[in-house]
């Protein structure tokens, strides 16, 4: 979180000028849908924030692996934990997990 942004929109890029990250501030926490990618310009996460906060979930997460496909996707707890229905490659299929905070 950047203590100086209040509330509007944020991007950051890399030195060579590609896109680092994409979102939007609330109130001076992060809110809505997120994005980052690497300096290559490919999409490494997508993530969306609940705003107001569940107290289950503080956000969930899509990511990609170095070539922009598919790795996994699922929610975080407050405490950074998996929780709920993950989707994983697995052998290059997609399983789905069931995570309690974490276990």
């Amino acid at each position: 979180m950047y203590p100086d942004l209040n509330d509007g929109a944020f991007i950051r890029y890399y030195a060579n000028g590609e896109k680092e990250e994409r979102g939007q501030y609330n109130k001076g926490r992060q809110t809505g849908t997120w994005e980052r990618w690497s300096d290559k310009g490919i999409r490494r996460f997508t993530m969306v924030y609940t705003d107001p906060p569940d107290p289950d979930r503080a956000y969930c997460m899509t990511v990609y692996d170095e070539d922009g496909n598919f790795y996994e996707s699922g929610c975080y707890d407050r405490n950074n934990q998996k929780h709920g229905e993950w989707i994983e490659l697995s052998d290059g299929k997609k399983v789905t997990r069931r995570y309690n905070h974490g276990r």
